[in-house]
């Protein structure tokens, strides 16, 4: 299901920058998504175990207890993905 929603997101954006709907190109809209797709993955590399964890506890059981998520794990993403968005964009231009 995550390829198929990451292909739909692809060519969403694409088209975004293809039609000419936000301020980049096609191209641009590529090199964002790319950058993205590798953030979020470095991203969650520190959250990998838990993940795996609470997938495994809502496939046995749904609605069950999920260990939580630490902070430091939440923040390392999101800087993970502001810095790759920072970067891309000044790729993008």
């Amino acid at each position: 299901m995550t390829a198929g929603v990451s292909v739909v997101f692809l060519l969403v954006m694409t088209a975004l920058g293809g039609l000419g709907a936000v301020p980049w190109n096609a191209r641009q809209m590529m090199v964002m998504y790319s950058f993205i797709w590798v953030a979020f993955t470095i991203g969650a590399i520190p959250s990998g175990r838990l993940l795996r964890q609470h997938l495994e506890a809502e496939r046995r059981q749904p609605g069950s207890e999920a260990p939580t998520v630490p902070t430091r794990h939440v923040v390392f993403m999101v800087m993970t993905v502001s810095l790759m968005l920072l970067l891309a964009y000044a790729l993008a231009t």
